[in-house]
C-alpha cells in the first residue's frame, strides 16, 4: 500500500517519483565509497526527502524505489556500508527487522535490547 501511495502521489503537479529523482540528482555527493545524500537528515543521520505537506521518505528508501519500483510489505532498506546518509544502490539491500538486528550484531555494533521497540532479539540469536 505504501509503495502505491508513493508511486501515484502527485504534489503540485509533479509525481513523487520525479521529486525523488530530482532530490537524489541534486543533493548527493560522491565519496570514495558512498554516495552521500546532502539534503535534510533525521536525528539518526538518515537522509529525508520532503515530498509535500506531511509526506517525507527516507533517502535510502527513495533510492531503492527509483531502481526497483517496490519494497515488499514488511521489508526495509538496509545499508551494507553502515553509513546512514548513503544512497549508493550497491550499498543497499532489503531485509526485515530481524535481519537488521542480526546485521548490527554481526558487524560488531552495539544492540541494546532495552532500546528496541519490541526487544525480541538477543545477541545469542546471532550465532
Amino acid at each position: 500500500m505504501r509503495n502505491k501511495v508513493i508511486r501515484e502521489a502527485r504534489i503540485n503537479g509533479f509525481t513523487a517519483y520525479s521529486r525523488i529523482s530530482l532530490a537524489l540528482s541534486q543533493k548527493t555527493r560522491r565519496t570514495k565509497k558512498c554516495v552521500v545524500f546532502t539534503g535534510a537528515r533525521n536525528t539518526k543521520g538518515y537522509g529525508q526527502i520532503h515530498l509535500g505537506p506531511g509526506v517525507n521518505i527516507a533517502a535510502s528508501r527513495a533510492a531503492w524505489l527509483l531502481l526497483h519500483s517496490v519494497i515488499p510489505e514488511g521489508l526495509m532498506v538496509l545499508h551494507k556500508c553502515d553509513n546512514p546518509p548513503c544512497v549508493n544502490p550497491d550499498h543497499l539491500f532489503l531485509g526485515n527487522a530481524r535481519d537488521n538486528v542480526l546485521d548490527c550484531i554481526a558487524k560488531g555494533r552495539k544492540y541494546d535490547q532495552r532500546r528496541s521497540r519490541r526487544g525480541k532479539f538477543l545477541k545469542s540469536e546471532a550465532a
